[in-house]
């Protein structure tokens, strides 16, 4: 079930799959470094995304704009391919996007939560030049100083 993460309910179209007991987010301890990097990309990068965009749909944006945007620069597809399904990697199968593709071949694009450390960085990364450069987009002046203190944290 989706649940609204407290540490992301900044945003109101902001939503995760966290499992929240007593209030708190369970899957990211303020400390952690997972945590930085989901708050840094659910709670400032891609709401400074969809609203240079002008989307509302924070989701739509994740799921089929930067994902692909970023599976095509890093693969030149905007999604892996496999002949087989056995061949999709167990880390993989029951999360994600997979579908069958007219060839038979099947498509797959992963879920983020399936990313390494690194792979979330780059995706980080892939992300804050699509919104400064791509885009020409800022983010809020009210949330420089959170961003500035994340970005160090997670992008070193």
């Amino acid at each position: 079930m989706k649940t609204e993460c407290p540490e992301c309910s900044k945003e109101k179209n902001n939503i995760c799959r966290a499992e929240i007991r007593n209030g708190k987010c369970l899957n990211f301890a303020p400390d952690s470094i997972s945590y930085a990097q989901h708050r840094l990309y659910r709670g400032i990068i891609l709401p400074a995304i969809c609203e240079a965009m002008g989307e509302i749909n924070f989701q739509y944006v994740h799921d089929f704009v930067l994902k692909p945007r970023y599976l095509h620069q890093i693969n030149g597809t905007a999604f892996y391919e496999y002949e087989e399904y056995n061949q999709i990697p167990d880390k993989h199968q029951g999360t994600g996007k997979i579908w069958q593709l007219d060839n038979g071949h099947y498509a797959l694009i992963p879920s983020m939560g399936k990313f390494t450390k690194k792979e979330t960085k780059e995706f980080l990364e892939f992300c804050e030049r699509f919104l400064f450069l791509d885009l020409q987009g800022y983010i809020k002046p009210t949330d420089n100083k959170e961003y500035e203190a994340l970005r160090r944290r997670v992008l070193k």
